[in-house]
Parts: structure tokens; sequence; C-alpha cells
């Protein structure tokens, strides 16, 4: 792992004249060896591409409407395995496909058949979506991702589908029935970072037409024939989820889907200063001074939207803020790697200074989860009574999606995603 930055006030000797950015990337926590050397050795410990991906798409009951007739459900799964087959695979073929219920349950067919037949409730033939096995009456959704956790291994990416509603036990306490449930989301990522720290997951809320029965928290049958909201996650290492989320950015797009990510702060990503008198240091900077730096921030499963928005990062010191995010194209320094974005920071004294106080600047991008009561408040269905009355089009909420984001705050409870420091004067 690369060395953690650590903030903090430059000494004497990294200053003038006398400064050739050794001492300055000390001060910085950046270590002594050479830019080149440091960002390969990013790269290699971040690779971007998947040896395997592994498809679950839950098979219980409750699923049969998102699979019967020609549903949106069907064509978003389709174009996804597709998509990430293609651009995040090393090999397009690695990928396996299984059902999930009370157990998982691998399809034996191709990839195809899977894609066509295997997600069709009306398909007859044996190992099919209603005929796989298993006890397709009675699932547990986090068992069930805790299952999913638990099978994909640091290099692997796995996609887990589901509508991920709350099925609580007959005269269960749901308040504390819900908190068990965020506490095992927890439990089921802290135990997975002891032996894959860069794990992460991105969670994608989408809507498709469903035909069928939707089944509350009493097991009541209420029919349903129109948009009903289903999820589909995304687990695997930061750097490879990163390169999902660009593949995936379209699609997601056009399918008006929203996302959370959950991943631990980078300690280091690749950056420069621009135009500046060495990659982290700027000397003798007036106040009109442009303070620019580019930085590779790909290995972040983020969208495009999330990381221009200037609302998304924090700067250090008052006397500076940040005046533009662009995104840009320029190699970086090691083999691997391209800048991407460009930020530009603008200082903010009134008085006319001949040159800048000597400082450290800190830009931080915060984490999407800061936001998530938002998201909770739109998509939750905190009591589980939406449907009570009958299917309303217009309740499109999830029973128990709360409890299993809050899991995933809680563990991923950094404030920053990543940081980037630049020394002035």
């Amino acid at each position: 792992m690369l060395p953690l930055l650590i903030a903090g006030v430059l000494t004497t000797s990294c200053g003038g004249q006398n400064c050739d950015g050794t001492k300055c990337r000390e001060e910085l926590g950046l270590g002594p060896e050479k830019m080149k050397d440091r960002d390969a050795a990013f790269y290699k410990e971040n690779p971007s591409d998947a040896s395997r991906l592994n498809v679950f798409v839950e098979n219980s009951v409750s699923m049969n409407g998102y699979v019967t007739g020609n549903t949106g459900f069907k064509t978003v799964v389709y174009r996804v395995v597709g998509q990430l087959s293609a651009d995040v695979l090393q090999n397009g073929d690695s990928i396996s496909f299984n059902y999930i219920n009370s157990e998982i349950v691998p399809f034996k067919g191709k990839k195809r058949e899977f894609l066509k037949q295997g997600l069709d409730c009306n398909a007859s033939r044996p190992g099919h979506f209603s005929t796989s096995g298993g006890d397709r009456a009675n699932s547990d959704i986090m068992t069930s991702i805790e299952d999913v956790i638990k099978r994909t291994p640091s290099g692997e990416i796995s996609m887990f589908v589901s509508d991920c509603v709350y099925s609580p036990e007959p005269a269960a306490d749901i308040d504390k029935a819900l908190e068990k449930q965020q506490t095992d989301m927890l439990n089921a990522l802290k135990n997975k970072a002891k032996t894959d720290p860069r794990f992460g997951v991105v969670l994608y809320r989408l809507t498709s037409d469903f035909h069928g029965i939707y089944y509350n928290k009493t097991n009541g049958k209420i029919q349903c024939d129109g948009p009903r909201p289903y999820f589909i996650w995304l687990f695997g290492d930061a750097s490879i989820l990163a390169n999902a989320y660009r593949s995936l950015e379209k699609i997601m797009t056009s399918e008006k889907a929203t996302s959370l990510t959950g991943i631990k702060g980078y300690a280091y990503l690749p950056y420069k200063t621009k135009k500046s008198d060495h990659p982290y240091h700027y000397l003798y900077a007036k106040p009109k001074t442009p303070i620019s730096f580019l930085a590779d921030i790909s290995d972040l499963p983020l969208s495009t939207d999330y990381l221009l928005n200037k609302a998304n990062y924090l700067c250090s010191n008052k006397k500076y803020a940040i005046k533009s995010i662009e995104k840009v194209s320029e190699k970086g320094v090691s083999d691997k790697g391209t800048y991407n974005y460009k930020f530009t920071i603008k200082p903010l004294y009134e008085d006319d200074h001949s040159v800048l106080p000597r400082t450290v600047i800190e830009i931080s991008l915060l984490s999407p989860l800061r936001d998530r009561a938002v998201w909770e408040k739109k998509f939750d269905d905190p009591k589980g009574t939406d449907y009570d009355k009958g299917y309303n089009s217009k309740l499109q909420r999830t029973f128990g999606i709360k409890s299993l984001v809050e899991g995933i705050a809680d563990f991923y409870n950094e404030k920053a995603y990543a940081t980037f420091k630049v020394a002035i004067n």
C-alpha cells in the first residue's frame, strides 16, 4: 500500500530557491521515490480489469414479476452483463451465472441461454429461473448478500440482482429486525476487508415493468401490473468497480438509475501541479497566480457529474477556493495512466500580497454517502405499508433498503475518498 498523505506546514528547508522537490515531497508524506515509480506502483496495486465476472440473480417467487413477459429488467440485465464482459473482463468469457434464493444454484448453460431463456419465468426447461432448485419460497436478502460477498475474491467482480425487499420473520419486532440487518451488512463488509482491504460496493437502483405478485411484510399477495424498483449491486476491488462504473454510465443514465458508492478512501491518487516549479509545489506564487493540478481519478467509481461538481469537494484553507474542475486528457508520468481532470484553485486574499503566505492546500473529494438520507427518504418504505391498500404505481419504494444502505455507510465512514495536497511558497 502506498504511504498515507500527511498534511503539514512546510519547514524552512523547503522554500525559495532551495526547494528541489525532495524535501517538499517528504513534508507532504509522499516519500523519497520518484514520481514515475510512485505512480507505477499505484497502477500495479490497483488494476482496472477483472479476471472473472460472477452473476447472481435472485429467483425467489417474489422476483417472478420481473421476468414475466418482455420486461425492462431482462433488457437491462442482458445489457449490463454484455457491457461488463466487453469492458471490464480480461477474458470476456470468464463469467459464472448463478440463481440465488435459499442457496446458490449455478446455471450450467451458456451465457446467451441464461440471458434469454434463463431469465424467463415461464421457461419450463430444468435448471432455469423457476425450475433451478433451492427454496424459492423462503429467502433472506442479507444471507444472499453475505454469500455473494464471500464468493468475490480480490481481482474478480460480482453482480447481484434483487428487489431487496426485506422479509421479516412472523411476529418479529420490525425495528429491531432492521437494526439487525444493518449490523449484518456492516459485519459482512468488515469481515471481507480483513482479506481484501480495497473491497467496495456500488448499488444501483432501477425500475422495471412488473407483472405478478408482490409479497408484503406479512406475505400478503398483491397483484402488480406496473413499475417496480429493483437493484443491481456490484462488489469488488475499488479500481475494478471504477472501470465497471464508467462502462455502465451510459446505460444507467438512459435507465434513470441512481447509485451509491462505498469504498475505503485512497491514500494516494496520481496527480501533479501544472505550470509550477515542480510537481507538488508552487514557488513565489502571488494572489493572482493560477494554482492548478492534474489528477487521475479514474479509479473512483463515481459519476462524471459528481466528479465535476465543485460542491462535492472541500478546500482545507478558507483563503482559497476551487475555481474550476475540467475534464482533460494528458499522459501520466508512468507507462500507464492518464491525467483526466484539471483542478484550478484561486486565492481569496483581498490585500495585494507580494507573494502568498506559505501553506499546504488540501482538496478533498467528499463521500457521496454523506447525502444518503435524501436517497433513503425517497426510496425506502420505512414500515412496509405502501401497498396495504393495493398496488399504487406512484409509490416506488422498497421495504428495508435503508438498513442495508446504513450498514454500508457504517463501514465506509470516511469523510473523503481522496485528498490532493499542494504546497504554496
